[in-house]
């Protein structure tokens, strides 16, 4: 994965959050003022979204480290 591609999800992470917490904010919950939405699927999607997002994010963090790290041995020699 590429340091842009690494961006792209970074930028996608934070407007999934920026948009669930300005939601919230502007409808004083997690339902619309008509009683539209649901509060279970709300929990159900961030958890889907954590249990994807979490690994591939831990995954990226330490496959950019071991490239750092193999170009800087790569350097030495």
């Amino acid at each position: 994965m590429s340091s842009r591609q690494a961006c792209e999800l970074k930028n996608l992470l934070l407007h999934t959050f920026t948009e669930g917490t300005r939601f919230i904010i502007e409808n004083e919950g997690m339902e619309r003022l008509d009683g539209y939405g649901s509060p279970m699927a709300f929990f159900i999607g961030i958890l889907i979204e954590q249990f994807f997002y979490v690994p591939i994010t831990i995954t990226l963090v330490f496959g950019l480290l071991a490239l750092k790290r193999i170009n800087q041995l790569k350097a030495v020699t």
